[in-house]
Order: structure tokens, then C-alpha cells, then sequence
């Protein structure tokens, strides 16, 4: 039996572009059977969603963090619970709250809970400052094709929260759960006090996060910029090849076949028009479209493939 959330409308899907986003609530956490249920709508959603790229989850309590509800109980039970579903549907990036603090976590083995090797490159570094910069780092490129990259962006009230220290992490890891806590922070951690606010913008294959803060003359300036990629023959089923992905390259103004030779690509605009054709090529240009909703239909020698895409 599916056990549903006490309150309605706070877990839903929605595809943009080429990537699937799960909004749910982990505020049931100690409602039986809650949790399993979650997981188990989560693989529905991404089972249903085969041909997208990315694989985004949006929460409020996030699985790690590096404020002061690091500790508490209900994050232990959420990982045990929810990281084996995070393993097997490949989920790629946790964008969450709760722990009004600015930190980036990973990417994460959630089988070993450990930085997954190899994955984190060009990270800068600066001087450690208590609070603002705990560990000394900025910016930075995370492969997310093994492991999920945890975000959270502090927060935009004056609501905040002190980032917790080596030493107490290293104490507490009896009670987390998660041995060397303090490793999984790749990317900037600290906390400075200020408004922050984050763009976040979603393409084939990069996932751009630049992340603003508000001094206390009223200006912004920018905080921390990271990239977050994953290889593109990546998917849910083992990272075959073989699965025929439709994409929109925003970047490049192109429509883009993965997995399948493209005999002919149709474009059919939502009056059922068909506005453009490309033949013997994976490529469709989008320069001379009108921005809305299309069809595109995708032709092989054999098959026929679908997707509603907006350009």
C-alpha cells in the first residue's frame, strides 16, 4: 500500500528540458512505511522518464548537510532509507534546505558514503576563514556520473545557521552515521551571514550553479560558480548506448538524437504543422524556430521515436 505525506501537492514530478525533477517531502519521516513509499514513486518517476539526461530531486531536509541538523536522528533514518534508492536510480543532483548554510557535498558514492574518486576537479582555493570558508575552497567542476552532488545555497532571510566544524563532525560520527563526515565537503562551506541566492541553469550536459550574495551596502556580488556534468551515455538502465535520448542543446541551438541513427528528423509545431526536416543526420537546427512547444518524431530504419520537447 502506498503511504502517502500529510500534506498534499508536496511531492510532484515535472520534466523541463532534458531533465526530470522529483519535488518531495521528507517531513514524514517517522510515519511507517513513508519513506519506502517515496523511494518507490521516485523509481516510478524515473522509469517514466527514460529518455531525459539529468535526474533532479528537490527537498527541504536534505540526506547531508553541514549545519547544525547534521546530527539530528531523522537524518540517519533518512539515509538509510532513501540513499540505496539514490544509488540505484542514479540521481544526480539534491538541491535542499533546512540547514541554512552554504555547502557542496560530493559527489557521493550512496553505497559507500564517500567522495566518489576522480570526480572533482578544477576547485580553487583560498584562505580558510571560520565561518565564511571553513575549507578554503571555491568553485570547482563535479562528474556526477558515479555519485549525486548534495546543494544547498544558505538562504535568502536573515534566518541562519553556524556551519559545524571538523572536530564535531569527527564526535559525532557515531551519530550520523557517516565516517570522515568532513571529506564529502568538495566545494565551498561556510556561512557569512548574508542574503544568498542562486542561478541555476540546466543544459545537454553541464548543469551551471552561480551563487549571489547581498552585502551589507545592499550589493551583490557573486559567491561561489560551480559546474556539475555527467557523461551523456549515462542513463538508469547501466548506461547503455543504446537508449534513444531526444535533447534540446539551448547552447548550440540544436535538437540532439542520442543512441540511434537518425534517418529523418520531423518537427511538428503544437498545431501539428510540420515546421522543419532533417534527414540522414542526429542534428536539427532550432535557429529559425519560434520559442514554444514542438514534437519532434524521429525516424530510424526501423523504429519511430517521440518527444514533446520546448525550445
Amino acid at each position: 500500500a502506498t503511504v502517502k505525506t500529510t500534506m498534499d501537492g508536496t511531492v510532484y514530478p515535472f520534466v523541463a528540458g532534458d531533465a526530470l525533477f522529483m519535488v518531495v517531502n521528507h517531513e514524514d519521516v517517522s510515519k511507517t512505511g513513508y519513506l519506502a513509499s517515496l523511494g518507490n514513486w521516485m523509481t516510478e518517476q524515473v522509469n517514466s522518464n527514460l529518455n531525459v539526461h539529468w535526474r533532479i530531486v528537490c527537498v527541504h531536509s536534505g540526506l547531508f548537510s553541514g549545519g547544525s541538523h547534521q546530527a539530528d536522528a531523522s537524518n540517519l533514518t533518512l539515509r538509510n532509507a532513501l540513499l540505496p534508492y539514490y544509488k540505484s536510480l542514479k540521481i544526480d543532483l539534491a538541491l535542499h534546505g533546512h540547514d541554512h548554510v552554504y555547502n557542496a557535498i560530493g559527489p557521493v558514492d550512496n553505497l559507500t558514503k564517500t567522495v566518489v574518486s576522480g570526480a572533482v576537479q578544477k576547485v580553487g582555493y583560498a584562505p580558510v576563514v571560520v565561518q565564511s570558508n571553513m575549507n578554503g575552497k571555491t568553485g570547482g567542476t563535479f562528474d556526477v556520473t558515479n555519485g549525486t552532488f548534495y546543494f544547498s545555497n544558505n538562504s535568502a532571510s536573515r534566518k541562519k545557521y553556524a556551519p559545524t566544524s571538523q572536530s564535531s563532525m569527527n564526535s559525532d560520527a557515531s551519530i550520523t552515521g557517516v565516517t570522515n563526515y568532513w571529506n564529502l565537503f568538495t566545494g565551498r562551506f561556510g556561512q557569512t551571514g548574508e542574503p544568498t541566492f542562486s542561478n541555476i541553469r540546466v543544459t545537454t550536459d553541464t548543469i551551471f550553479i552561480s551563487t549571489y550574495a547581498i552585502n551589507t551596502n545592499g550589493n551583490t556580488y557573486l559567491f561561489d560558480q560551480i559546474k556539475v556534468t555527467k557523461e551523456l551515455s549515462t542513463g538508469v538502465n547501466q548506461g547503455l548506448k543504446e537508449q534513444v535520448r531526444i535533447v534540446v542543446d539551448s547552447d548550440k541551438n540544436q535538437i540532439k538524437v542520442f543512441g540511434v541513427e537518425a534517418h529523418r528528423i520531423d518537427l511538428y509545431n503544437i498545431k501539428g504543422q510540420l515546421v522543419a526536416i532533417k534527414k540522414n543526420s542526429n542534428y536539427l537546427s532550432t535557429n529559425s524556430l519560434n520559442n514554444g512547444v514542438y514534437l519532434v518524431r524521429v525516424y530510424d530504419h526501423e523504429s519511430v521515436y517521440n518527444k514533446k520537447i520546448r525550445i
